[in-house]
């Protein structure tokens, strides 16, 4: 028989009991680089803005980088977290 902890409380989780997934993605949602028109890109000099995209990035740490861009995290959860959780989650306050 597999046994589980809860990643929040690390009450046992065993069968026949529930157990409850919670994934996580942090993504970038940044959209400064959009181009909106013809006149601004021809205002632009994008080979240089990336140019200096480059240089700077290089000088950072690749897993904070990384980081800066995605995270993915998973949980197991009771029942009774994952009912605290999705109370929370409906309220819009992050525990």
């Amino acid at each position: 028989m597999i046994k589980y902890v809860c990643d929040r409380c690390s009450a046992l989780i065993e069968e026949p009991h529930a157990r409850f997934s919670l994934r996580i993605e942090l993504f970038t949602a940044y959209d400064g680089m959009e181009i909106r028109s013809d006149a601004e890109l021809k205002q632009r000099d994008i080979r240089a803005e990336i140019e200096q995209l480059i240089k700077k990035l290089e000088k950072m740490d690749p897993k904070r980088l990384e980081q800066e861009v995605y995270s993915r995290y998973e949980f197991d959860l009771c029942r009774n977290c994952r009912d605290q959780m999705l109370q929370r989650l409906e309220a819009r306050q992050l525990p």
